[in-house]
């Protein structure tokens, strides 16, 4: 029975098709076809770098030579800094995360993200796009600007060469 109701609905779609001119019946889907195309796609992560560069006015390129440099495009990339404990032993502490290696504590205060959310590649990278483009206005160049994003606000004002080295790799 059921078979012969979607066979009748199949046949009268089909001749309703037949009716249409030429330009209007353009395309022919199945609705229970399960190789329709997906109407709402997960944008991937060229696209997501594509759109937040916009947003932003930089170039997709430099975002993704950004992401080479810093983790190689490992998304669960960690970066220990060492720090000096008072009994003069060197305590880690988990700083640069993700993709664009973004600070936690720079996420928290310029994009309001909460460190554990920055292994999300999408969160690191709009997170990190907006950190850089902040950067470069500030700066006022891009490769200062790049210099800000690795070493800090202060490698504007004081001479930092591990960040200059940085600018010239990316």
């Amino acid at each position: 029975m059921r078979t012969t109701i979607n066979n009748i609905c199949a046949g009268s779609i089909l001749i309703a098709l037949l009716c249409l001119p030429p330009n209007m019946a353009r395309i022919h889907y199945n609705l229970w076809d399960p190789k329709l195309p997906n109407r709402n796609p997960k944008p991937t992560l060229s696209e997501i770098i594509q759109t937040r560069a916009a947003e932003h006015n930089l170039n997709p390129r430099l975002i993704h030579r950004v992401i080479s440099v810093e983790s190689s495009g490992n998304p669960s990339a960690l970066l220990f800094y060492p720090r000096l404990h008072k009994a003069g032993r060197s305590k880690l502490l988990a700083s640069s995360i993700g993709l664009m290696q973004v600070l936690g504590l720079t996420a928290l205060e310029s994009c309001r993200v909460q460190p554990a959310a920055l292994f999300n590649s999408k969160v690191n990278v709009t997170c990190g796009i907006k950190i850089l483009a902040d950067c470069i206005k500030q700066a006022g160049s891009i490769n200062r600007g790049l210099v800000c994003y690795n070493g800090g606000p202060g490698c504007l004002k004081h001479r930092c060469p591990e960040a200059e080295q940085y600018a010239s790799r990316v």
